[in-house]
C-alpha cells in the first residue's frame, strides 16, 4: 500500500538543538515536537497550538494506517526521548490516559482519548482487557500491556524501539510502533493533531506584493522563533509566535497571486540569496508501509514488570 506524506522539515541555526516535523495524512495535519515534556504539559501545549484559529490536541490514532504514518514521521524526526520505566525504550506521547486527573471519565485500566472517547477497558489484554467496540488499539504484542507497573503508569505512548531495550526482541513486551502505558512524568516527545488540512490565507503575502513567493519565505525565516510577532512578520495563525505552523500555512500559499491588490503597506524585500535558517525544506516523499513482523516465539516473562 502506497501512502503519501507531505513533510515540512525545519532545522534551525546551530544554537537551537531541535528539529520538528509537520506532516499531513488522511486529511489531518500533525506536528511532532521533539523536546521532551511530561504528558499533562504536552496536552496543554497541544491545546495552545492554533491552526486556522483551531486548537490542536495530542494525537488520536484511529487505525493501523494512521499509526504507521505517525510512526514513520517520528522516525524521520529522529525522536530520542526515553521512558526509564518503559524498559528504557524510546517513546513519544499519544493522546490517551486512564488517569481521571488528565482526562475526565478515565479510571484505572479504562483508557480515554483526549477528546473524551473511551477506547480500552479492563487493563491488561492477557487478563481480560478489551477494546471498546471497534476502536483501534496497538498495545505491545505480548498482551502484557497496559500493565500499570508499580501502580504508576497511566499515560499512553508509542514505542519507537522494542522494550525492555535490554531484552531480545523475541521476548520483549512490545516492539517499535506499538503502545505502552508509562508514567505521566516521563519527558517525551509529542505528536499534535488537527482534524483538517491547512487552508490558504491572504496573510501569507508578508511583503505586500500580491504574490506569495521567496521574499515572503525570507521574512518568515528572518523572524522565525519570534514570540511577539504580527502577521506581517510571519505570524500567520494569530498566536503571536513565528513557528512551524506559520511555515505550513506559507507553504500552502506559495505561488498564489492575490485576486485584488493588497492593502498591506509593508516594505518590499529583495529576492533573498541566503536565509537565516540553515535548512528550510518542503519535501514530498512516498514510502511503502512495511508489513508488520511479529516474533514467532516469546520467552516467558518474569512476574516483575520492567516495562
Amino acid at each position: 500500500m502506497m501512502t503519501k506524506l507531505l513533510v515540512a522539515l525545519l532545522t534551525l541555526a546551530p544554537t537551537v538543538a531541535r528539529a520538528d516535523v509537520i506532516f499531513e495524512f488522511g486529511g489531518h495535519t500533525y506536528e511532532i515536537v521533539t523536546t521532551g515534556t511530561a504528558w499533562d504539559e504536552a496536552d496543554a501545549i497541544a491545546r495552545s497550538r492554533l491552526l486556522d484559529d483551531v486548537a490542536g490536541h495530542l494525537v488520536i490514532i484511529d487505525d493501523e494506517a494512521e499509526n504507521q504514518a505517525v510512526f514513520e514521521a517520528l522516525l524521520a524526526a529522529n525522536v530520542s526521548t526515553i521512558a526509564p520505566d518503559g524498559g528504557n525504550a524510546v517513546y513519544a506521547w499519544l493522546g490517551g490516559s486512564d488517569n481521571s486527573s488528565s482526562i475526565a471519565g478515565a479510571s484505572e485500566g479504562n483508557f480515554f482519548w483526549t477528546g473524551g472517547v473511551q477506547f480500552w477497558q479492563g487493563g491488561q489484554a492477557r487478563t481480560g482487557g478489551t477494546a471498546i467496540g471497534d476502536a483501534y488499539t496497538n498495545w505491545g504484542f505480548s498482551d502484557q500491556e497496559p500493565d500499570n507497573s508499580q501502580n504508576r503508569q497511566d499515560h499512553l505512548a508509542m514505542g519507537l524501539t522494542h522494550w525492555p531495550s535490554s531484552w531480545p526482541v523475541g521476548s520483549a513486551f512490545g516492539v517499535a510502533s506499538e503502545w505502552n502505558d508509562v508514567r505521566g512524568t516521563d519527558r517525551l516527545a509529542m505528536v499534535i493533531e488537527w482534524d483538517f488540512l491547512v487552508q490558504p490565507s491572504l496573510f501569507a503575502d508578508l511583503n505586500g506584493d500580491d504574490v506569495v513567493s521567496r521574499p515572503d519565505v525570507a521574512i518568515l525565516a528572518q523572524n522565525f522563533g519570534m514570540l511577539d510577532a504580527s502577521d506581517g512578520q510571519g505570524d500567520l495563525n494569530g498566536d503571536l509566535a513565528v513557528n512551524l505552523i506559520d511555515l505550513l500555512i506559507l507553504k500552502a500559499n506559495l505561488g498564489k497571486t492575490l485576486p485584488t491588490p493588497s492593502v498591506a503597506n509593508l516594505a518590499k524585500v529583495p529576492e533573498p540569496t541566503t536565509l537565516s535558517l540553515t535548512a528550510l525544506a518542503l519535501l514530498t516523499f512516498t514510502y511503502r508501509r512495511p508489513r508488520r513482523h511479529r516474533p514467532n516465539s516469546q520467552a516467558s516473562h518474569v512476574p516483575h514488570d520492567s516495562a
